[in-house]
């Protein structure tokens, strides 16, 4: 992480910017027809005008390391987009921000772990591969950190390498898919296919989840609670989950091992292979704003309507109850007195210091994931019975916490 951290660093972008003189061509000044020319023409062309002439001039030279750094990224951009993979690596190598590597000094792998035939077998279906020249990649993948004292390393460094594979096929994707989305958008669509909750749903459904090698006592138990959670229900409810990491970290180690197995081609295959299912339902809820709205994840919905307004805050129920005297909460499907002495969570909502409502759930994840998608559905859709519902609530709590006043000079705003 270090490492590629450093040769993606700004100032490394910017250094190769300035040595191939990319940073002279960058425009900080509209583009105005008839005035801007290149800084390697502005000596043999005049411009009508000192000003423009100087204004042109000096714009160039007053660059910050990370606008020259994102030029870079962005003919890299450009050249992925249009060319492809291998003419961007060309272009990567010539402006020298990679590392040079010479695959004679690399070692083979000397593995001497195979693992069940039977799951090796469940993964290349999962990944829609038939082969693998080193299916020791496929244990691995599948192997949990909790399992210490074996041989197999854990699936954490392949993980980090499936978390770029399906990164980039993620984003190429919508790139091309809606052009006419700004990159605020897209970021919110992004999130909906890689998110934990999403990568673990198709996990659970490739049958994963029993190809696991691990020694974590509590995983079967939150893999059972994650299966009845989803069982039967669509999509949406995903948000209401609470999934183990290591469902939706198998799924990119998985990517991982296709990726360094087969290579580039063989890694956005796999990616988009698995990843199938979620957008083609993308595809599908994108055709209406409304729908856009619903498979959104919880938080990035609020954050999409309120902005910074609005703040979430987890309590412990009997810290709530001390705090809240009297106070309602949000439980299952209707509203309930908290416990003085529960050991539930609760997931507060507030608006400038103002509680707007409060979701109790034994799961802080859960909790947190309903309140945002109580007060999305609030914005939706003013007039359901929810809206409603969370009306009398408003009312019954600002009498409990001495905020009557300002709930209703909101309400009448």
């Amino acid at each position: 992480t270090a490492l590629r951290s450093a040769l993606g660093s700004n100032s490394r972008l910017n250094n190769a910017a300035v040595s191939m003189s990319i940073d002279k061509f960058i425009m900080l000044v509209p583009l105005g027809r008839g005035m801007w020319l290149p800084s390697t023409l502005q000596s043999e062309l005049r411009l009508p005008g000192e000003e423009i002439q100087q204004k042109i001039n000096t714009a160039n030279y007053n660059l910050s390391v990370k606008v020259c750094a994102d030029v870079i990224e962005s003919i890299i951009g450009l050249i992925f987009i249009k060319f492809g993979f291998s003419d961007a690596i060309k272009v990567i190598e010539g402006l020298q921000v990679s590392l040079e590597t010479d695959t004679k000094d690399i070692a083979p792998r000397n593995r001497d772990y195979s693992g069940s035939s039977k799951i090796r077998e469940h993964a290349k279906l999962f990944l829609g591969r038939q082969s693998f020249i080193d299916e020791s990649l496929l244990v691995e993948a599948l192997t949990h950190p909790s399992c210490l004292h074996k041989d197999v390393p854990s699936y954490q460094k392949l993980e980090w390498v499936g978390d770029a594979v399906l990164c980039l096929m993620v984003r190429e994707f919508i790139f091309r898919e809606y052009p006419q989305h700004d990159v605020g958008r897209l970021n919110l669509i992004e999130i909906t296919l890689v998110c934990n909750e999403s990568l673990a749903y198709l996990s659970v459904c490739g049958g994963l989840h029993s190809c696991i090698s691990h020694e974590n006592l509590s995983l079967p138990h939150r893999i059972r609670d994650f299966y009845e959670d989803i069982s039967g229900k669509e999509q949406q409810s995903l948000w209401g989950t609470e999934p183990p990491k290591a469902l939706a970290d198998v799924v990119e180690s998985l990517l991982g091992a296709a990726h360094i197995d087969g290579g580039y081609e063989a890694g956005q295959s796999a990616a988009s292979y698995v990843l199938r299912p979620m957008l083609t339902k993308v595809q599908r809820n994108l055709e209406s704003s409304s729908s856009a709205l619903a498979m959104m994840h919880p938080k990035q919905l609020m954050y999409e309507i309120c902005g910074q307004t609005l703040k979430t805050r987890i309590w412990k129920e009997h810290e709530f109850t001390s705090k809240h005297p009297g106070a309602l909460v949000y439980q299952g499907s209707k509203f309930v007195e908290p416990n003085a002495h529960g050991d539930g969570l609760v997931c507060q909502v507030t608006c400038c210091g103002v509680q707007l409502l409060a979701v109790l759930d034994s799961r802080h994840h859960v909790a947190r994931n309903r309140a945002c998608a109580l007060i999305g559905a609030v914005f939706k859709d003013p007039l359901s019975k929810m809206t409603l519902d969370l009306k009398r609530w408003f009312a019954r709590n600002a009498d409990v916490n001495n905020t009557r006043p300002r709930v209703r000079q909101r309400e009448n705003n």
